[in-house]
């Protein structure tokens, strides 16, 4: 199975179509997104067809989201999802208006909150933490921290987490795509390993 990763707003606008078509035609279909607050969006109205459609969200560009969401079977207390990426990356977003990004001499956490106004206020750079939402303790619960970093070398997402089941950090550290520095590479291979498990006889 030949699977081709489109990058930035092509991917989204293909998302988008094939959505279409399944919220039409219904049935079994599988839906698979990168995760994000367009997720979110998607999960409600695929839920309210009643149809026995699935949404599958692929985690992007964090790891140990299998983890995170066996966890949560056992209690999940606790869950922070710290995000590091150059000042160009927060570059069109509400950052521009709380920090002078092209001057920036030092990292700066400049939002720390739940996840849910995370990924509703930042959709393209904060998008991994609706995911981690998702899989965890909910959008009102997750903590995120967005941190604009002049010495960062790309993307790094730090997903921590403690409970009954003990405790757990994963950290990424990923390249941006050139035509997009808000995502990263893994972004679209996670995406494209979500495709191939459909046909997968072993999936992991």
């Amino acid at each position: 199975m030949a699977v081709r990763l489109f990058e930035g707003r092509r991917l989204i606008k293909i998302l988008f179509v094939v959505l279409l078509l399944v919220l039409l035609f219904g049935g079994g279909a599988k839906m698979i997104v990168a995760g994000g607050a367009k997720s979110l969006n998607m999960a409600d109205r695929l839920l309210g067809q009643g149809d026995g459609a699935r949404l599958l969200i692929a985690p992007g560009a964090i790891g140990g989201l299998d983890a995170l969401a066996a966890a949560r079977l056992g209690g999940l207390e606790r869950v922070v999802h710290t995000v590091i990426k150059p000042p160009a990356a927060w570059a069109g977003s509400p950052a521009e208006a709380l920090l002078d990004l092209p001057r920036l001499a030092e990292a700066r956490l400049f939002y720390e909150g739940p996840a849910r106004a995370a990924a509703a206020a930042y959709p393209q750079n904060a998008n991994v933490s609706a995911t981690i939402a998702l899989a965890g303790i909910g959008l009102d619960r997750t903590r995120v921290r967005l941190i604009a970093d002049p010495a960062a070398a790309g993307n790094l997402h730090r997903l921590e987490a403690s409970g009954r089941f003990g405790t757990m950090q994963v950290e990424m550290a990923g390249r941006p795509l050139p035509d997009n520095p808000k995502t990263s590479a893994m972004a679209a291979l996670s995406l494209a390993r979500s495709v191939l498990n459909l046909e997968a006889s072993v999936a992991i």
